[in-house]
This record gives structure tokens, sequence and C-alpha cells, in this order.
């Protein structure tokens, strides 16, 4: 079984289940793969649900590829050094500050706002000086949460 065999299957799995496949990072030789599969959600994303989303990626590596038995599975959240991919991922963070980097003509432009409002393709800012702004996700190059700890 090739990785886009298996990024398939596991992307295949993360769908059905109704969640959000964000990335898979295959490395290591053949018998001694390490699979890190990336997931999210529209709401937050439990440990239960990984878990599960494990069990039957596992389930079906076993079947599938029976002579690598060691292989090491990692499922999880994409976590906040990841960028988000999609605009499903953002209203779970309203209220948050998020850096953006946006497509303007030949350049991007860098942008720190609190996310306000999601409305279909169209995303609400509100800047450091108070001041409105509104985007368009395609406009979106990479939009990343801040971490705040006050």
């Amino acid at each position: 079984m090739t990785d886009t065999q298996i990024i398939e299957f596991c992307e295949a799995i993360i769908q059905e289940k109704g969640f959000l496949y964000i990335e898979a990072v295959i490395r290591g030789q053949r018998n001694q793969k390490i699979i890190e599969i990336f997931m999210d959600s529209k709401t937050d994303l439990t440990i239960d649900e990984c878990a599960e989303v494990s069990r039957l990626i596992s389930e079906r590596l076993e079947a599938e590829m029976p002579e690598a038995a060691n292989y090491r599975l990692d499922v999880s959240s994409p976590g906040t050094a990841r960028p988000l991919k999609f605009i499903e991922q953002f209203p779970k963070h309203i209220g948050r500050n998020m850096e953006l980097e946006l497509a303007a003509e030949d350049e991007t432009k860098k942008f720190v706002g609190k996310l306000t409002a999601v409305q279909e393709a169209e995303l609400t800012f509100v800047s450091k000086k108070n001041e409105e702004f509104k985007i368009l996700f395609d406009s979106i190059k990479s939009a990343r949460v801040l971490i705040s700890f006050s």
C-alpha cells in the first residue's frame, strides 16, 4: 500500500465520521512508518473522537498491510501551530485573536484582529484600533489563532 493510498483512506474515514481532514504526514521506512493524521471539527474535537478515528484507521491498516506491523499512528487535532484551512474551522474561534496573511494584488499583507463573525464566506474582524474589517475567506492565504495568556 502506497503512502498516497494510506492518505486517501484516512481522509475517507475522517470525512465519513463527519470531521475535517486537515493533513497527513507519513515518514520512516516501509517497515517502520510513522503516520501522523491531523483532523478537526466544526466544534471542539475530543480525545474520544480522535481515538475512535485512530481505531478505525488502525483496523484498516492491519487489514490492508498485515506485513507492516511496525507502524506508529498518531491522530490528533491540528493545534494552534497549524493554520486553519477550511471556513468550517472559523466559527469555533469567534472571540479569539488571529493572525492572517491576505492576498492583496501582487503582495501578501499581514493582519491581526479578533474574529467576531462568520457569514457564509465572509469573516468579520476587529483590529486593535477597534476598526471592523470584513474579509472574504478566499483572500486568506494563511490564518492562525493567536494564543492569549491574559
